[in-house]
């Protein structure tokens, strides 16, 4: 009996859970892949995720396909914790902690902290001390735009970043607000805003359905959940911990003409002529937003690509 020369990677994962423990080499070559730096330190004594870094998350994660910009840019939003927050309303960013590099898009600073709800901070910069960006409440804190107050700081490379606060009655009640500041890169910020529809993974558009499929163990697309703390990535990952790969699963027939099966000719003749055989492997892909650690001390979120399969043929 012939035996199928491609075995999916998910089917590769799922043999190594069962039978053995995945080696680290792998790991490390998965991260690398991935964009991560491994030697940096394990996020252990980070602290909690504010609910202002899990909204950006979210939002890019729920509009990746257009918020990405056309081009090679890697797009991505790296967070800064503040290096000092003293009562003279002097706010330092340390930005050689993950270097800028690629289109500054947009620049937020969200105070993080236990804050009133009705507080309100204004915000200048020492090299532009008379404009003045006022905070924003929202659900997450308040947050101030401030990409045109030190977007050419960025741009000269600066190394540290300043801005200077102050409540809206002139009193420095600075401390424990805990400032981050988030630096969007290569992304379309504008359609943070647009209204969205979630992802669905759709039928091929053939007479053949879902049920029918599974029944007969055709070729189809089946869920599948990646963990992240089962292959031992948590560590370096901080968000999700899991997330939907998916899977293509199921028998292909021997002559798999219909649409549902999305062959191409070409290897439709290649089994004609015995030089092949039919696989159901996957031909789509859609990418997943990941929250990591960088130099161990930054998060920052990237949309991978190819990393959920969404449609699946007979090749």
């Amino acid at each position: 009996m012939m035996v199928p020369q491609c075995l999916h990677l998910a089917v590769f994962f799922v043999a190594v859970g069962v039978m053995a423990t995945i080696p680290p080499q792998l790991n490390i070559e998965v991260l690398h892949k991935l964009g991560i730096d491994a030697s940096g330190s394990s996020p252990g004594n980070l602290r909690p995720l504010s609910s202002y870094i899990r909204h950006v998350f979210q939002q890019i994660q729920e509009r990746q396909d257009v918020l990405r910009i056309p081009g090679d840019r890697d797009p991505r939003v790296q967070f800064y914790s503040s290096t000092s927050e003293n009562s003279n309303g002097i706010i330092e960013f340390d930005l050689t902690r993950a270097p800028v590099i690629g289109n500054v898009t947009k620049m937020e600073v969200a105070f993080t902290g236990h804050t009133h709800r009705f507080l309100t901070l204004d915000i200048n910069s020492p090299h532009k001390p008379t404009t003045v960006v006022s905070t924003v409440q929202t659900p997450q804190g308040p947050v101030a735009d401030v990409t045109q107050l030190v977007v050419d700081e960025i741009s000269q490379s600066t190394i540290t970043l300043q801005i200077s606060i102050r409540t809206a009655e002139n009193k420095n009640r600075i401390r424990h607000l805990r400032p981050v500041l988030a630096v969007f890169l290569d992304l379309n910020v504008s359609a943070f805003h647009e209204r969205h529809e979630r992802f669905v993974v759709e039928d091929w558009g053939s007479a053949i359905s879902q049920d029918t499929a599974e029944t007969n163990n055709h070729c189809r697309l089946v869920p599948w959940t990646v963990s992240f703390v089962d292959i031992g990535l948590n560590k370096f990952v901080l968000e999700p911990e899991s997330y939907l790969a998916n899977n293509c699963e199921g028998n292909c027939p021997i002559a798999p003409i219909d649409s549902y099966f999305n062959s191409t000719n070409h290897v439709v003749f290649q089994v004609m002529t015995n030089t092949s055989f039919f696989c159901c492997t996957p031909i789509e892909y859609k990418s997943q937003s990941l929250m990591f650690l960088q130099n161990g001390t930054v998060p920052v979120i990237r949309t991978i690509t190819e990393m959920s399969v969404t449609r699946c043929a007979c090749r």
